[in-house]
């Protein structure tokens, strides 16, 4: 029992000694690090651009969403802070990915979803384990702050993803839109220094909602373009057939539809549209 009450005083400082040095890092922009900070979100409707000047004053969020019937991809802004003395040229990211319900699989794990294939299970082994390296590019100098943008879930990825949505949606109607699956990205990026050797920053981790259908505009209202259709802000009915990958899946709002609500219909349900199985 003393041997056990040992171990778990020394756990328990251990841990709080990490929480305090975290915060200490936190605190003065992790310096000393190439310290990764938060995602931040283009505003629709605007350039779509990072303007340097403003990069401090990009709206942070945490967590983003991704409609896989408009997109295989995810690419994410990260802003990150240059705390060491050197200027940091970028070079790589380390990717590794937690599908969650999506983790390919040998046996079948949700309803109406298939064990995966040899090929998949290579795919989820290679992101989950072993780790992707991903080229990124970009500089900071001392003590400034930059924004890289890095494909956290690549075409790949979306790809294998958007088959497992489908298939989910297909036998869950009523949560087709909006079903509980979350998948998370644990970041590394490695940079150059400039005054030699190589630093490598804080791992970041952002979770990334999946969905089918849940950023399509539920009315014909106009909405400003989002800046990367799929991605966390609404496609509007007008242009949703134009850049979805599966267009038979957006909604068109009419004036007397059959439905109490006055009149959404999926793109296929219309006279003349897409009847085409997803």
């Amino acid at each position: 029992m003393k041997l056990r009450s040992v171990r778990a005083l020394r756990s328990i400082g251990l841990v709080a000694a990490t929480v305090v040095l975290g915060l200490a890092a936190c605190s003065d922009g992790a310096a000393g690090l190439l310290f990764l900070s938060d995602g931040v979100k283009l505003q629709a409707g605007q350039t779509c651009a990072v303007v340097e000047a403003d990069i401090q004053g990009l709206p942070a969020f945490s967590r983003g969403v991704m409609d896989l019937a408009i997109t295989n991809q995810y690419r994410l802004l990260l802003r990150y802070r240059n705390g060491t003395g050197d200027d940091q040229s970028l070079r790589t990211a380390t990717l590794h990915l937690d599908l969650g319900k999506f983790t390919p699989s040998a046996k079948a794990i949700l309803p109406g979803l298939p064990a995966d294939k040899p090929s998949s299970l290579a795919l989820g082994y290679k992101y989950a384990t072993e780790g992707v390296q991903i080229p990124v590019s970009g500089g900071v100098l001392p003590n400034e702050w930059g924004v890289v943008e890095i494909p956290i879930l690549p075409e790949e990825v979306g790809t294998l993803l958007a088959t497992k949505m489908m298939k989910l949606a297909e036998t869950h109607p009523v949560s087709a839109y909006a079903p509980e699956v979350v998948v998370v990205a644990t970041l590394t990026i490695h940079a150059v220094a400039s005054g030699g050797g190589s630093d490598a920053s804080n791992e970041f981790t952002f979770p990334v909602e999946l969905c089918w259908g849940c950023l399509m505009a539920p009315d014909a209202e106009p909405r400003p373009s989002a800046c990367r259709p799929g991605q966390d802000d609404l496609t509007d009915q007008a242009s949703c057939p134009l850049v979805a990958l599966h267009p038979d899946s957006c909604r068109v709002s009419v004036p007397d539809g059959p439905d109490a609500s006055g009149g959404e219909l999926p793109m296929e349900d219309l006279p003349g549209g897409d009847t085409a199985e997803i």
